[in-house]
């Protein structure tokens, strides 16, 4: 039984109830109105009785309004879309942020001969020269040897810090790249000694000669820094050594252990 047809049904069983309750009211008020003159006391009231009759009435139009309303149709078997990955466009390839490449290694050759310092850039096969500075180097000629000799060390040496000037003395200018000298192949050899910085003057231009260090004026330490890291290896050639740079470029076997210490280099030896 649809919705309609149980309305109906309960329309029908209520008006019905509401006459027959009212008939006998009716019928048995007339008789007892006949015998003993008195009423029988009864719940409904003249207005009680207008409002059931108002009821009645309300509950018919109801009836009549559902019976005139149309069927509700039967809805349609649809079938829902399928949500893909087809139904959404794939992301522009130029929203995809692409990495930024590997910025080139670099090396630094401190060339005694001329008291130059050449920035070496990694090309594969070779290095390439891009910046050259002219350096101060000690105060007496030869490879260093004991602390205190006031000579530059030869050797394949690597950056270990790099230290803000403005924390230490001034006379080491605005940046100090600290080396590893001496490394196992001069304790190796018993020198002695330490503290061999490439750094600045702290008075614009470079000093005429130093204690063993390799200085360059301010301007050109501070340039350093955006070639020299941490692990920057720093190859420092012999005062009788001309490097063989040809056309800008210089063979990578020049700046290897192997170069300096022979048969004797090892990954790990030049620590």
């Amino acid at each position: 039984m649809g919705l309609r047809g149980r309305f109906d049904r309960w329309v029908f069983i209520t008006e019905t109830q509401v006459k027959v309750a009212y008939h006998n009211y009716v019928v048995e008020r007339a008789f007892i109105a006949r015998g003993a003159g008195v009423a029988p006391p009864f719940p409904f009231s003249p207005q009680l009785t207008a409002g059931v009759i108002i009821l009645m009435l309300l509950i018919a139009g109801g009836a009549a309004f559902i019976t005139r309303m149309p069927a509700v149709a039967a809805l349609p078997n649809v079938a829902m879309p399928v949500i893909s990955n087809a139904n959404f466009p794939a992301p522009k390839a130029s929203a995809i942020p692409v990495p930024p490449p590997s910025p080139p290694d670099y090396a630094i050759a401190v060339d005694k001969s001329n008291k130059l310092l050449l920035v070496l850039k990694d090309d594969g096969d070779f290095y390439t020269v891009i910046r050259q500075f002219d350096i101060s180097l000690g105060r007496i000629v030869g490879t260093k040897e004991r602390e205190g000799d006031m000579r530059t060390p030869v050797g394949f040496y690597r950056i270990t810090e790099v230290k803000d000037g403005r924390l230490l003395p001034k006379i080491y200018g605005p940046k100090v790249f600290v080396t590893n000298y001496p490394n196992s192949f001069d304790v190796a050899q018993g020198r002695t000694g330490g503290g061999i910085w490439l750094h600045g003057s702290g008075q614009g231009k470079r000093t005429p000669d130093t204690h063993g260090c390799v200085v360059l004026d301010d301007e050109s330490v501070r340039s350093l820094e955006q070639w020299i890291r941490v692990n920057t290896p720093v190859a420092i050639f012999p005062d009788s050594f001309r490097l063989p740079v040809q056309g800008g470029r210089l063979d990578k076997k020049f700046l290897s252990m192997e170069f300096f210490y022979g048969d004797t280099a090892t990954p790990s030896a030049a620590g």
